[in-house]
């Protein structure tokens, strides 16, 4: 497709990430065998993919290094976006039990998902009171970054600004 990122299978290239990461969960068995509950992971990861149109404007400024222009446009993300966000996807989280986003096993959703909810709070410095309102969606982020696997990768993985 020419663009990044790809990821080589048998000298075949893949494109798009979020093709790349419904593989890999293929491939590790982190895709629901019920045919709904993959489609409804497919649903939250896109519905997630759907915010990165709102906050556009914000990582333009962050790469851009403007930083009054980085705070104004989180600020109008947060403001204008991320809260009717949070509302919706804690209450998928809730009416599922409170731990997994789909079924009862630990999904791909539940990390892409967990991984977004990350860099938000490293966004707003941090500072967990972006999350006061939506207790279950923090709890359920913590603990996906508490497994065993995860924690270790996200403890050594290089440092970026996205």
């Amino acid at each position: 497709m020419g663009q990044l990122p790809v990821l080589y299978i048998d000298h075949k290239a893949l494109g798009q990430s979020v093709a790349i990461a419904r593989y890999v969960a293929r491939e590790h068995g982190l895709v629901p065998s019920n045919h709904f509950l993959a489609a409804k992971a497919d649903m939250l990861v896109d519905g997630l993919n759907d915010q990165y149109e709102n906050v556009k404007q914000f990582s333009m400024a962050l790469m851009k290094g403007d930083a009054e222009e980085t705070e104004k446009t989180w600020d109008t993300f947060r403001k204008h976006h991320l809260a009717g966000f949070l509302d919706m996807y804690e209450n998928f989280l809730i009416e599922n039990g409170g731990k997994y986003f789909v079924g009862d096993h630990l999904c791909w959703a539940d990390l892409i998902i967990a991984e977004q909810l990350d860099r938000w709070l490293y966004f707003n410095k941090n500072d967990e009171s972006l999350f006061n309102n939506h207790k279950a969606l923090l709890k359920h982020m913590k603990y996906i970054h508490e497994l065993p696997n995860i924690k270790k990768y996200v403890a050594n993985r290089p440092k970026t600004l996205m």
